[in-house]
């Protein structure tokens, strides 16, 4: 379990570089602009994403972490849409 997580905290941190190659999308992460539909959509979902991780490793319990991955995954086939 500890290396799918690792995987998904790696897949984030691609995306998340690929898309701040684009000065646009620099910019509305940022909140500098407003962007566009898919410009917004993209910086909510990569807000999510980092949200489900931190969530994830904060969770003592681990319960439901195998169902939680996969919504992360989901999530990056999503943000790799707008890319």
């Amino acid at each position: 379990m500890d290396n799918m997580i690792v995987d998904v905290m790696c897949r984030r941190d691609e995306l998340f570089q690929k898309a701040m190659e684009n000065q646009s999308f620099m910019q509305v992460f940022y909140g500098d602009l407003e962007g566009d539909e898919d410009e917004v959509m993209l910086k909510r979902k990569l807000i999510l994403l980092n949200t489900a991780i931190d969530d994830f490793n904060s969770d003592i319990c681990g319960c439901g972490k195998g169902i939680r991955i996969q919504a992360m995954k989901s999530l990056i086939k999503e943000i790799q849409g707008y890319l």
